[in-house]
């Protein structure tokens, strides 16, 4: 939900004030950290002036790196010109834990199919 909220707020923002007709969202998995950007190559911005407008909130501009909505790791390069590229970090889980479910109280074998540990048949 975390990465969904991400892409949606950051391509929002891409829309009502980029002014540009493309964006790039890329999502990749390095090690063991899950990264998701957005970038544009609109105006950018000087976070540094932007204000309040009759209460509204100033959204990404004010955010630092831990916006209430979004409890995670996260960045933003911008610049006059040189448009704004947001970042967001969080650590990648196993797609399987290493015990298996549990399933009435007792562990269930691991699928093969969908496990990061080899096969026995692959161990030897």
């Amino acid at each position: 939900m975390t990465v969904y909220r991400f892409f949606q707020e950051a391509l929002l923002n891409v829309v009502k004030h980029a002014d540009v007709d493309e964006a790039e969202a890329t999502l990749a998995i390095r090690r063991d950290v899950l990264i998701a950007t957005v970038h544009d190559a609109g105006p950018g911005f000087d976070p540094d002036k932007v204000e309040s407008i009759g209460g509204r909130h100033l959204g990404i501009a004010c955010c630092g790196s831990e916006p209430g909505w979004l409890a995670a790791p996260w960045t933003f390069e911008t610049g006059i010109a040189h448009g704004t590229t947001l970042t967001l970090r969080l650590p990648a889980r196993p797609r399987v834990p290493a015990a298996g479910p549990v399933l009435n109280g007792n562990a269930a074998p691991a699928d093969p199919a969908v496990s990061d540990r080899p096969a026995d048949s692959e161990a030897r």
